[in-house]
């Protein structure tokens, strides 16, 4: 369980890599963790043994942990997905005990909580080489490691459900109208600036086709040369305030890759983590989990909100 609990929090600061975006904290971070797996508790004025980078104030420490807490309960269900194959029957978090006076310090410590919704690798026990295989599937994440910039500059867009309706009139316009206006310039413009204006259409074309995906179906590939395999966009929701109205909901955006073991490749093979998210056909850009031994029969369908999958019927 030890191994497990110090193997769970390093798996979720390597998650978190790009929400830290400071090499310095990670170190910090991994730190406190492998203190935390050794003792009951870490003190709060030791916070500063830990970290290397140019000293700080015992309060920034104090933030850099309550930050870590609150991306470790942010991103819960990523993180479980990414340790399904730990198979914990309960999700270790940090925990923080006020002093309460009386020169008694902060200090934290590791507990376990049960899941929100309990995972099917712990009913399972995990990926075995049993005689009796489990077809379902769970998926796993990781963050990207370059996030399209289409992306970044759209995120703030898709928080309210009203910035999201209207700049996606505004895409939607932008398809209709640009195609009309390119043809109206050609007889008006030098044929090197419309040309520009074409190739800029076209280098457009595929970052607005992809927000329009993730605003309509709350998903979309980021198919690019320079991207791995598997790598999606997925509008994620960040808090509900009226569940009566689907008008009053905030969403984020999240750049993960994912991956999956193919259970069936995994009896027979031993491999691992061969399933990567693919579209099911030209025609059909539904996402799908496709294993790369057996592309065409182990098929798996994909829930991004359970980051689970079951057969496909092929």
């Amino acid at each position: 369980m030890e191994n497990k609990k110090i193997s769970y929090l390093s798996n979720a600061v390597e998650f978190l890599e790009d929400e830290i975006n400071n090499q310095d904290v990670e170190a910090f971070y991994r730190a406190c963790i492998t203190q935390l797996s050794k003792n009951e508790r870490l003190e709060k004025p030791q916070l500063r043994n830990f970290y290397s980078g140019k000293e700080k104030s015992e309060k920034t420490y104090g933030n850099y942990m309550d930050k870590l807490i609150h991306l470790l309960e942010k991103f819960q269900e990523e993180i479980q997905s990414r340790n399904a194959e730990l198979t914990l029957a309960k999700r270790p978090i940090i925990k923080t005990h006020v002093g309460g006076g009386s020169g008694n310090p902060t200090y934290y410590y590791i507990d376990f909580e049960d899941w929100e919704t309990p995972p099917s690798f712990n009913q399972n026990a995990g990926l075995q080489k049993t005689e009796t295989i489990s077809h379902d599937i769970i998926y796993r994440t990781k963050t990207l490691k370059r996030t399209p910039w289409y992306l970044k500059l759209t995120a703030k867009l898709f928080a309210r459900t009203k910035h999201r309706q209207f700049f996606l009139f505004f895409v939607l316009i932008f398809f209709i109208v640009a195609p009309v206006a390119l043809g109206f310039l050609i007889q008006m413009l030098p044929l090197t600036y419309w040309t520009l204006l074409v190739l800029s259409y076209f280098v457009l074309f595929y970052p607005a086709w992809n927000i329009i995906k993730l605003a309509t179906q709350k998903i979309a590939l980021i198919e690019h040369i320079f991207q791995p395999v598997g790598a999606v966009c997925i509008s994620k929701v960040k808090n509900v305030k009226d569940s009566d109205s689907f008008l009053d909901i905030e969403r984020e955006i999240l750049s993960v890759v994912v991956d999956a073991t193919c259970p069936i490749c995994f009896h027979k093979y031993n491999l691992k983590d061969s399933v990567q998210l693919e579209s099911q056909s030209l025609f059909n850009r539904r996402i799908i989990g496709k294993c790369l031994n057996n592309p065409k029969e182990h098929r798996f369908t994909f829930d991004k909100d359970l980051m689970t999958g079951n057969p496909l019927n092929t």
